[in-house]
This record gives structure tokens, C-alpha cells and sequence, in this order.
């Protein structure tokens, strides 16, 4: 990954070039950096590196010819495994060259970044293949050292800091519970971890979306790729996110709306932006305009937009105030379905 910085001046005055460098891997996010006293903190992953395996019976050119002994690829060969690492860079170095003063590295080998979050002095990242570690490693002082890690099954695409009242320090995450065995997503969860002892993180509850026979279910949301999808209000501990959930009988396209506290977390209620007949085979093109999802609140009531529909509803049992649909006709000149397909509201 290439690095760049500058001063961005407040005075008016034009911006200065600052500095540029280089670290292995590719970045997940922009949650993969952050910038403090002057050094950068960045987590990237390395991928796997392949190689042509050699010629098993090099002296044997009956079949392939003598040519095949230099040219011949016989199948590939790992040689080096994929891994993770955090990096401190100092923004001031000589010459304008950015200098990693410190390294944490070796994450999760064979596994990808899926989440970063950064504080102060720390940071919690999540390595995922098939199980879900998650690291904390300390950044005190400019120095990079692993403290401690949980192994779980799934992984969290997404995590914020979950306020508490007393000294204890948590997160709440977004992310897919996943198969041990194959590493496959199963389905849509929430989790709450508790972080306060960095040496030994642990998982303080969790809550899957998908209820009943989950091989049977799927479910996403975009606020695991999106995070202006999701809005936690501190207060009433809601978590608001955007969901589909699909199966062989029934499918779900709307917004859940859940309860998140470390002794439960269940959904109060869920908002349909689309009809679910709609859903099982009968979507319509509405040409490429299509809203990204996010939701308001404002006096006690929730503004949710998905797709192509708004709706207002009471915070407090999700009960309707209006609903608005922002589609327009379609006429035989649009020729921009292609991808775009989206539903029919409610």
C-alpha cells in the first residue's frame, strides 16, 4: 500500500506535502488507519503468495518435451500463507519518508482483516477464515505489542464502542455468524464484547437475526459495509439497521429495530420497506436511482429511506405515522434496469 500525506492548512493558506511511504498489504477500510501525534497507525493484510510447483520427474520429457522443463507449470504450491499486521509510521521522517518505528505482525495467518477499530492508545481488529480472532494490541508510546485475543466462531465486519456507566470498556459489533468447518456465512448477528481487560477479551452476549433452521435462511445488511446504514441511540439502547432476510417461504427487505444491553439483546420490532410477495418473484425495474439506507430520529420518531420508500414511525412500538415512495413511472425509453432491480413498497 502506497501512503501519502499533507498539511491541510486552516489559515487559508495552500496545502504542503508531507510525506509518502510504503507497507505490505492492502488496507480493509478507511477504520484500517488512524492518525495520532504525528504517526499514522495503519493494519493491512498480506495476501498469500503462489508459486508453479516444480517438475516432479524432470529428467522424464517423453510427454511434454524438452521445452516443458523450463516452461511447464505443474499445479501451484503456497509459499507463503496470507497474515495481518499493524504498523506505526512516523509522518516526520528524514527526506519526506514516512518510517515505520513499530510492528506488530503475523495476525492471523492464513486469515483477512475484517474489522478495525481504532482508540487512544489501542486497537481491536478481527482476522477471519473459518474462526473469528479478535485482537487487542496496545499502541502506547508508539509501540505496537499484542495483548491478548478471542477465538469465536463468525466474525464482525463492523464494530463501535458501546457506552457503559462504570470503568468497563465495550464493543458492539455487526457481523455474520459463520460455519467452523467451511468458513461460510450463516447469517446476520450482533454482538456485544467486553474489551475492560485487554489481555483477556470475551464475548459478553450475542444475538443472531436468523431464528428457527438457519440452513434454510439467509441474511445481510448494508450497515456491515456501510456503517452510515446503522444508528445507535445511547439513551434507549436501540440499534437501528437496515436487514434482508431471505427463505424458501418468506422474505424480509426493511429495517430491525433491536434492544442491546450486555444482559440481552432481542428485536422489538422489524419495518418492511418492501411487500414480500413482491420479494418471491415479482420485483419490477425502477431504472438506477436507487437510496442508500439510513434512518433519522428526531422527537421520539425514526425516518427510515431503503431503496426507492421513506417511512416515519413511533420509536417506541413502530407504529406508522406516513409513508412516501420515491419511484417514478416507467416508461419504454429506460434502458438502465440491467443490475438495478428493486421492489414494489408497501
Amino acid at each position: 500500500t502506497y501512503l501519502m500525506s499533507c498539511d491541510l492548512k486552516s489559515d487559508g493558506q495552500p496545502s504542503v506535502w508531507g510525506a509518502t511511504g510504503i507497507v505490505p498489504g492492502y488496507t480493509k477500510d478507511s477504520y484500517s488507519m488512524s492518525e495520532r501525534n504525528n504517526h499514522l497507525r495503519i493494519a493491512t493484510t498480506s495476501r498469500e503468495r503462489l508459486a508453479c510447483r516444480a517438475d516432479p520427474n524432470p529428467e522424464d520429457n517423453s510427454t511434454d518435451g524438452d521445452w516443458c522443463r523450463f516452461w511447464c507449470c505443474h499445479g501451484w504450491e503456497t509459499v507463503a500463507n496470507s497474515t495481518s499486521q499493524v504498523m506505526i509510521l512516523s509522518l516526520s521522517g528524514a527526506n519526506g519518508t514516512m518510517e515505520v518505528v513499530s510492528a506488530a505482525t503475523g495476525l492471523g495467518e492464513t486469515e483477512e482483516i475484517k474489522s478495525v477499530r481504532y482508540f487512544d492508545d489501542f486497537v481491536v481488529l478481527v482476522t477471519f477464515l473459518r474462526t473469528d480472532p479478535l485482537y487487542t494490541v496496545d499502541l502506547t508510546n508508539n509501540t505496537a505489542t499484542v495483548l491478548g485475543y478471542l477465538k469465536i466462531d463468525g466474525y464482525s465486519s463492523y464494530m463501535q464502542e458501546y457506552p457503559t456507566d462504570g470503568g468497563s470498556r465495550m464493543l458492539l459489533a455487526l457481523g455474520q455468524n459463520a460455519d467452523p468447518e467451511t468458513g461460510f456465512d450463516i447469517g446476520l448477528q450482533i454482538s456485544l464484547f467486553n474489551i475492560t481487560d485487554m489481555l483477556n477479551p470475551t464475548l459478553t452476549i450475542r444475538y443472531n437475526v436468523e431464528q428457527g433452521d438457519q440452513e434454510s435462511q439467509w441474511s445481510s445488511s448494508e450497515a456491515q459495509f456501510e456503517p452510515k446504514a446503522l444508528r445507535f441511540l445511547p439513551q434507549s439502547k436501540l440499534l437501528i439497521i437496515p436487514a434482508y432476510v431471505g427463505s424458501g417461504d418468506t422474505s424480509f427487505d426493511g429495517f430491525l429495530v433491536v434492544y442491546v444491553t450486555p444482559e440481552l439483546i432481542e428485536e422489538r420490532y422489524a419495518v418492511s420497506m418492501v411487500d414480500g410477495n413482491t420479494i418471491r418473484g415479482k420485483g419490477i425495474c425502477w431504472g438506477c436511482a436507487y437510496v442508500q439506507s439510513r434512518s433519522l430520529v428526531i422527537s421520539g420518531d425514526a425516518t427510515l429511506i431503503k431503496g426507492h420508500t421513506m417511512k416515519n414511525i413511533a420509536l417506541t412500538d413502530g407504529s406508522s405515522r406516513w409513508n412516501a415512495s420515491l419511484d417514478r413511472p416507467i416508461t419504454r425509453k429506460d434502458d438502465c434496469c440491467g443490475y438495478f432491480w428493486v421492489f414494489r413498497p408497501t
